[in-house]
């Protein structure tokens, strides 16, 4: 990412005190400022499991968000008083700012991304590399940031706890994630 741009998130997470995060390739970080927010966040069993097994332990602290701009893939903010619309508003058209529900009473959590890069462009471009024809291609979501890979793909399928919008979206819903609902539809999809 742009390190003007990654800079521009810190100020201004910083100055609405957000609590946010960067997910990396190597590693998930969180500023200094918010650490101790974002490690109370990460205890919540129902985040945690959206943040990915171990994240409160992996989580590496930075002072300067320029010292892991080569490794920064997603950002992600929690729980924050605005609304994140002016958060979108704020970041300008560089970024693409979505909710992201880590639990389902969660209000006013956001991921952000660079604009036109998202996961449906991903599947795109490995489908591609692998010369393989997108009617090969599934994709599993249950949130807004999956809409469009959802869309991209042959089969989308969303998870049953998804949002309405995402299941919309889809051209399936099964069961939820922690109600076997990847092995139903594998099932469903003969795949397995």
């Amino acid at each position: 990412m742009d390190r003007d741009k990654l800079k521009q998130y810190q100020e201004f997470c910083e100055k609405h005190r957000y609590i946010y995060a960067v997910q990396g390739s190597k590693h998930n970080y969180t500023a200094a400022s918010a650490a101790d927010r974002m490690r109370a966040v990460a205890d919540n069993h129902e985040v945690a499991i959206s943040l990915g097994e171990n994240y409160r332990e992996k989580m590496v602290v930075f002072d300067d968000i320029l010292e892991i701009a080569d490794d920064a893939e997603k950002l992600s903010f929690f729980y924050v008083d605005d609304d994140i619309d002016v958060a979108s508003k704020a970041l300008g058209e560089y970024f693409h700012v979505m909710p992201f529900y880590p639990v389902k009473a969660a209000q006013n959590c956001g991921e952000i991304q660079r604009t036109g890069v998202d996961k449906a462009l991903g599947v795109i471009k490995i489908a591609d590399y692998y010369h393989e024809p997108i009617e090969h291609t599934i994709a599993f979501g249950d949130g807004p940031n999956d809409i469009e890979i959802l869309r991209a793909v042959h089969v989308g399928v969303c998870m049953a706890n998804g949002t309405e919008e995402t299941k919309q979206a889809a051209d399936m819903v099964t069961d939820a994630v922690d109600n076997d609902g990847l092995y139903k539809a594998m099932k469903r999809l003969n795949l397995i």
